[in-house]
């Protein structure tokens, strides 16, 4: 994996590049374990996740709600490189993700316009579009950091990563001040959805047009109940119901 992460190498942006250098420089560590990290996404699988935003007229807040499961399979030392870091990157937007270490790309997070980003693992020979990989592209996680650094929207998050050359599929949950939507991506396509009744979910697989293949999802249905009413949700109700579609040790996180 190592080899191959170095082959997606030329794909990562250069200042993200630069950054991994200097890491491993002064961790005394090869550069290809930060290499690996940041490409762990699109060269294996085993994150799971589920995500809910909140529209501000469904919330019980008056602004949008976004909550998010982390779900990855249990490994020994996890829980002791779990962290937030803050950057605040020369000429970009600063920002925070709840990330594992030495991983620097996004994961989950949030930048100073307010704009909240996670990723929702999707298996791409699971898409029906029949992409094929694409180690021309910038991986995923890197991709996602530089739509914390530069975007201030939700618009602006989907022009930046409808203008990237993209490796693998993925779902990226955003929101913003005014709300959310989920990207659903591959290599050759990009689609968007949009809230029902003010709600928006997401766990791990395609379910628009032209992508979805129809692949069953116990956790979804639960998730897509909140749009059948228009009953005002809280901070209490989101996590309640994320609660419900937790997946034991396999969930990392609530957030």
């Amino acid at each position: 994996l190592f080899a191959l992460s170095l082959r997606l190498k030329p794909g990562v942006p250069a200042d993200h590049l630069t950054e991994f250098e200097a890491a491993a420089k002064a961790a005394g560590r090869p550069l290809e374990e930060g290499l690996f990290a940041n490409t762990v996404y699109d060269l294996s699988s085993g994150m799971g996740c589920s995500t809910v935003v909140v529209e501000k007229g469904r919330s019980d807040t008056g602004s949008p709600l976004f909550g998010r499961n982390f779900d990855w399979l249990p490994t020994k030392g996890i829980t002791e490189h779990t962290l937030v870091a803050v950057f605040k990157p020369t000429g970009k937007r600063a920002f925070a993700v709840v990330t594992v270490s030495p991983i620097a790309g996004c994961i989950s997070g949030m930048n100073d316009a307010g704009l909240a980003v996670s990723l929702n693992e999707i298996v791409l020979k699971y898409s029906g579009d029949k992409a094929r990989f694409n180690w021309d592209g910038t991986p995923t996680m890197l991709a996602f950091r530089r739509v914390l650094e530069e975007c201030k929207t939700v618009a602006e998050a989907e022009a930046l990563l409808r203008g990237l050359k993209r490796t693998t599929a993925a779902s990226l949950t955003a929101c913003d001040k005014a709300g959310g939507a989920v990207f659903e991506m591959t290599p050759k396509s990009f689609v968007v959805r949009s809230p029902d009744h003010g709600v928006t979910c997401c766990t791990n697989h395609f379910v628009s047009d032209p992508l979805t293949v129809n692949r069953p999802c116990k956790r979804l249905p639960r998730l897509l109940e909140l749009q059948q009413s228009d009953a005002k949700l809280g901070v209490d109700d989101v996590f309640a119901r994320l609660g419900e579609v937790h997946q034991g040790s396999k969930t990392l996180q609530s957030m």
